[in-house]
C-alpha cells in the first residue's frame, strides 16, 4: 500500500511539474494573456478580449501575410483554453481592426468564425444567421454559416429537390431575424456557394438550383454570382479540390462562359466573377476597360465596372490608403462610366464597414468635376438605404456626417416616406445597388 501511495504521489507531482512547465512556456509565448493569470475570473470580459486581441497581434506580427494570419488566428480563440463565443470573436476583431485599419475588409474571417460556430451543432446552422453582426466584415458571417452546413456533402437529385423548400425560406425575415437588404442579399449569394457543394461542383445543376430557390431576376443573379465565385475563388483546400480541373484558364474564360449564354444571368455572373484570373491587369484602367469589353450592353458594362471597383477599392483605399491611385484610375475610365467609378468605390467602402463612411464621403470629393461629385453622392446615398433599418440610430448617424447640401437628401431618401426614384436619374441606381428594398425602387 505504501508503495502504491508513493507511486501515486510521484505521478501527481510529475503531472503538476509538466502542467506548470507548460503554463510558463505558454505564457512566455503569449498564448495565455497576462490578465488570465493575474486576474483570473475577476478581470472584466472586455479586458480579457483586449488581451486576446493582443495575442492575435503578436502571433501575426512576423507573418508575411498578417491579414490572412488574422483570418486563422482569431477563430482559434473559440477553442479551449479561451473558448470565447462567436460574438466575442467579432469583438476581438474590432480591437484588431483598431490596431490595424487595413483589416477592415475581413470577409474571409466572417466565413471562418461562423463556420466554426456551425460545426458545434450543425443542426442549428440557421440559428447562427440572426447572430451575425450586420454590415461587419462585408457580411461574411452569413456566408459562412450557410456554406458550412453542406460543405462536405454531395446530394443526389432527390435529396436536392427535398432541400429546395428549406433553402427558399432560409434568407427570408422571420421572428428571430429581421435582415436589412444587404444581409438578405448576402444570404442568397451564399446559397449559390452552397449549391456548388451539394452538386459536387456541377455548374449547370448549381445554376438550376438558383432558379428553383429564387423568385426574381435580382435574387437569381445574386445566387448565380455565388456559384461562379466559388469556381473562381475557392477559399480552402476542400474548395480547391472540389473545383480542380473545372476552373478555366484566363484565355479560355470567353469560350467557357459562352456555354451558359442560354441563361443571361449565369453568363453575366460567369464573366464578371472571373476577375481573379485577371487581378494584375485590373489594377490598371486599361486592364479594366479590356476586362469589361465582353459586352456592348451599357447596363452590363456598368455592372462589370462596379465589380472591378470592388477589387481596386480594397487595394487602393484600404490596403494602400492612396486616393491618388483611385483618381488616376477613374480619370482614365471612359465616359459615361467615370462617375460610376467614384460612386462604386464610395459604396464599396460603406459595404465593407460603415466605419468607413467618412472615407467614402471623401472619395466622392476626389473628382474636380462637380457633376462627378454629385453622381457619386447620389449613388452613395441611394445604395446605402440597404445597409440600415429605416429611421434607426445607425441610419441617422450615417446621414449626419454628410456635407450640408447632401445631409437633408440623405435623410429623405432613407425615410420610408420617400421613394428612391425621386432622386435617381439613372437606371444604375436600380442595377448597381444590389441590395435595394423592393418597395423603394421602381423595377
Amino acid at each position: 500500500m505504501k508503495r502504491i501511495r508513493k507511486h501515486l504521489f510521484l505521478s501527481i507531482t510529475a503531472c503538476l511539474i509538466i502542467l506548470f512547465g507548460f503554463t510558463a512556456w505558454a505564457f512566455k509565448q503569449g498564448l495565455i494573456p497576462e490578465g488570465f493569470l493575474k486576474y483570473g475570473s475577476s478581470k472584466s470580459r472586455p479586458e480579457l478580449l483586449e488581451d486576446y486581441a493582443q495575442i492575435v497581434l503578436r502571433n501575426c506580427k512576423t507573418s508575411a501575410h498578417s491579414l490572412g494570419c488574422y483570418d486563422s488566428e482569431i477563430p482559434k480563440l473559440m477553442d479551449p483554453p479561451y473558448s470565447i463565443t462567436m460574438e466575442e470573436a467579432f469583438e476581438v476583431t474590432k480591437i484588431v481592426q483598431k490596431k490595424n485599419p487595413k483589416y477592415l475588409y475581413c470577409h474571409v474571417l466572417g466565413h471562418n468564425i461562423s463556420a466554426k460556430e456551425e460545426r458545434k451543432d450543425p443542426g442549428k446552422w440557421k440559428d447562427i444567421i440572426p447572430r451575425c453582426p450586420a454590415t461587419m466584415c462585408n457580411n461574411g458571417c452569413v456566408h459562412g454559416s450557410v456554406m458550412a452546413r453542406y460543405q462536405s456533402e454531395t446530394l443526389n437529385d432527390a435529396q436536392i429537390n427535398k432541400l429546395i423548400p428549406e433553402l427558399k425560406t432560409v434568407c427570408e425575415p422571420r421572428k428571430s431575424w429581421n435582415p436589412v437588404p444587404i444581409e438578405r442579399n448576402m444570404c442568397i449569394h451564399a446559397l449559390g456557394h452552397l449549391s456548388i457543394y451539394v452538386t459536387n461542383a456541377d455548374i449547370r445543376k448549381s445554376v438550376e438550383m438558383c432558379d428553383k430557390i429564387t423568385a426574381n431576376h435580382k435574387d437569381s443573379l445574386d445566387c448565380k454570382q455565388g456559384v461562379f465565385m466559388s469556381l473562381y475563388q475557392p477559399l480552402d483546400p476542400d474548395d480547391l479540390a472540389l473545383v480542380k480541373y473545372k476552373t478555366p484558364k484566363a484565355e479560355d474564360v470567353a469560350s467557357f462562359c459562352d456555354k451558359y449564354k442560354y441563361d443571361s444571368e449565369a453568363w453575366s455572373a460567369c464573366r464578371r466573377e472571373s476577375w481573379p484570373l485577371f487581378y494584375g491587369e485590373l489594377q490598371k484602367p486599361e486592364g479594366a476597360v479590356k476586362f469589361c469589353s465582353y459586352s456592348d450592353d451599357p447596363q452590363e458594362k456598368k455592372l462589370c465596372y462596379n465589380h472591378v471597383l470592388h477589387i481596386v477599392t480594397i487595394l487602393f483605399l484600404i490596403r494602400e490608403g492612396d486616393p491618388t491611385r483611385l483618381s488616376q484610375f477613374c480619370n482614365k475610365i471612359p465616359k459615361p462610366f467615370d462617375g460610376l467609378c467614384y460612386g462604386s468605390a464610395a459604396i464599396r467602402l460603406v459595404q465593407i464597414d460603415p466605419q468607413l463612411t467618412n472615407k467614402a464621403i471623401n472619395t466622392c470629393k476626389i473628382p474636380v468635376d462637380q457633376q462627378l461629385q454629385n453622381y457619386c453622392f447620389k449613388m452613395l446615398i441611394g445604395v446605402s438605404i440597404s445597409y440600415f433599418h429605416p429611421e434607426s440610430s445607425k441610419d441617422k448617424q450615417f446621414c449626419n456626417v454628410f456635407p450640408d447640401q447632401w445631409k437633408d437628401i440623405c435623410h429623405k431618401v432613407h425615410s420610408t416616406k420617400h421613394n428612391l426614384s425621386n432622386y435617381s436619374e439613372d437606371p444604375v441606381f436600380i442595377e448597381l445597388g444590389n441590395f435595394y428594398p423592393q418597395n423603394q425602387v421602381i423595377q
